[in-house]
């Protein structure tokens, strides 16, 4: 049986809660690099056409995930082996949103 989840996009791209969160993560994993945007300036990789607040990448270079733009608390997923990598670093975040993840 398929699960659906249905809800309404986020009007309020004001809330960076999720993107800070990971940013301030960086000093954790000195393995990766992360990203963030300057606010006026959104981050563009070839492996999507969607602005970007946020990117994950490994010290070589691979894109393992990164977070839209106009959608603040999804996160794309483009490496399923660090699902479980990304769900511990969205964890301790402090905040009532439901964060989604997309697999690319």
């Amino acid at each position: 049986m398929a699960k659906f989840v249905t809800y309404k996009p986020d009007d309020d791209k004001s809330d960076r809660s999720l993107i800070e969160h990971i940013f301030g993560l960086t000093w954790l994993f000195p393995g990766y690099e992360i990203q963030k945007d300057g606010f006026r300036d959104s981050i563009r990789v070839a492996e999507t056409d969607r602005p970007l607040s946020l990117t994950i990448k490994t010290k070589e270079g691979k894109l393992i995930a990164a977070i839209p733009e106009d959608q603040p608390f999804k996160i794309l997923l483009f490496d399923t082996s660090a699902h479980r990598f990304i769900v511990d670093m969205v964890e301790g975040l402090l905040s009532n949103r439901v964060v989604f993840i997309e697999i690319q």
